[in-house]
């Protein structure tokens, strides 16, 4: 990322990503790799941003407070606004809305490292550096509770569904040669 002259967080995100398809999911060495980077380096990360936090500007005078409540309630109410209209496309019903809104509500570390390099780059100010940190102080709870809430009133109402005792299995037979037709199809035969 230097030599590209990109900031190191841009740099340190695009390598994850190209490793991430590389090595093997359950392999030793990605268990040692999230490990390292859940007890390393996301703490270190989050202590220093926090560190560049300014507590005092947050509450000295009203534009700083300004700020971070738009962030806060323009997140939320857009966010909740793109569920409503996903589940009104697709037929969702108010508990599938919930947990839809939930699950994208929260913002954390690409909202964290997009303003961190905005903020070092002097694109923001302070105010929307604490707005984005306090935007994800609200959002992470938030989501959370959500999902745990209508996950829960969810999960009951499949519990109480009736299921179907017998149900229609179909086997789709893909057919690219004519030849071996015969053979797919007596496969299918033995499998229903």
């Amino acid at each position: 990322s230097h030599f590209a002259k990109m900031e190191s967080i841009i740099g340190a995100f695009l390598v994850g990503a190209a490793f991430n398809r590389l090595i093997p999911e359950h392999s030793v060495l990605m268990n040692r790799v999230v490990f390292v980077g859940n007890t390393l380096f996301i703490p270190f990360f989050l202590i220093s941003v926090g560190m560049l936090v300014d507590t005092d500007a947050i509450t000295a005078v009203p534009r700083p407070l300004l700020v971070p409540g738009a962030m806060v309630i323009l997140v939320i109410v857009t966010k909740y606004l793109a569920a409503w209209l996903g589940s009104a496309i697709f037929g969702y019903n108010r508990d599938e809305r919930n947990i839809m809104f939930g699950l994208s509500v929260v913002q954390a570390a690409a909202t964290l490292a997009a303003v961190l390099v905005g903020y070092e780059l002097k694109i923001f100010d302070e105010a929307v550096f604490n707005g984005a940190i306090v935007m994800i102080a609200v959002t992470c709870p938030l989501g959370a509770w959500v999902v745990d809430r209508y996950g829960r009133r969810m999960s009951q109402q499949t519990a109480l569904q009736p299921v179907p005792a017998v149900m229609e299995q179909r086997i789709l037979v893909p057919v690219a040669n004519p030849a071996y037709a015969t053979r797919m199809l007596d496969m299918a035969f033995l499998l229903s």
